[in-house]
């Protein structure tokens, strides 16, 4: 999964799907994981200012660097600011950012998922604030859980009556294996994954893949996506919805 073959040989297309009917959808953020071998760089940021915090905190956030180093899409995971202060003061700061993107093996600049964490220091003995402090981490590639770990879930079908449909938000494209480059593989992982009420992915498996490790590359990267969840009589649900994502040789 860590295999620094890219889709740079390869072109990436998607569908959402309900009863193998495809409909188009437009993604607002895409990317590919960003892995230790795919990481962007931070540099001389401007670091969030938050005035009104007193204490120590701690700031989880999924950012998508793009390949001119802005950071275009964010995503708060957790924070220990109860007020709301800093995550303000994070996402402001990271609109004017230009990080040093990700770079592939073939030299060829690439839009990444990674993690980033932001903490701030106790306030010294006079309560003079320290410098908040950021670090990039890695995404772990790997499956979305089973079916099984939604237990009593409600899901819904989007054709059901007063539904609507989730929406892309943020899409996650899958990476070649070295195996699949090797044998020149080439067509489509087919697959359901449950949106959640929050527009995570909450579950996946594969209906009808290629193999050679791609099936799980595929996965891998579901996991990743960021919808606009369905809703049902304006509320969000949970809601099944197949997902095609197509490996293609240039």
């Amino acid at each position: 999964m860590r295999s620094r073959s890219l889709a740079s040989a390869a072109a990436m297309a998607f569908a959402l799907a309900a009863f193998q009917t495809p409909i188009k959808a437009q993604a607002k953020a895409s990317a590919y994981l960003g892995t230790m071998h795919l990481m962007p760089q931070l540099g001389k940021q401007t670091m969030p200012v938050v005035a009104d915090l007193k204490q120590a905190a701690q700031l989880d956030a999924e950012i998508i660097v793009a390949v001119n180093g802005a950071v275009v899409h964010a995503r708060v995971i957790k924070s220990t600011d109860t007020t709301g202060a800093l995550q303000r003061a994070c996402l402001e700061a990271m609109r004017g950012w230009k990080m040093k993107p990700a770079v592939s093996d073939g030299n060829q600049t690439i839009a990444t998922l990674v993690r980033i964490r932001f903490e701030v220091p106790p306030p010294s003995a006079d309560g003079k604030l320290a410098a908040v402090q950021a670090s990039l981490h890695d995404i772990v590639a790997m499956a979305p859980p089973p079916w099984s770990a939604l237990g009593d879930l409600v899901i819904h079908e989007p054709k059901e009556p007063g539904m609507k449909w989730p929406t892309v938000i943020r899409e996650i494209k899958p990476r070649y294996t070295t195996e699949g480059m090797r044998a020149k593989a080439q067509g489509a992982v087919d697959m359901e994954i449950v949106v959640m009420p929050d527009g995570t992915v909450g579950a996946g498996r594969v209906v009808k893949g290629l193999g050679l490790g791609l099936d799980e590359a595929a996965l891998a990267a579901a996991r990743f996506w960021l919808f606009e969840p369905a809703t049902l009589n304006g509320q969000p649900v949970a809601a099944k919805v197949g997902l095609v994502l197509e490996y293609r040789l240039h």
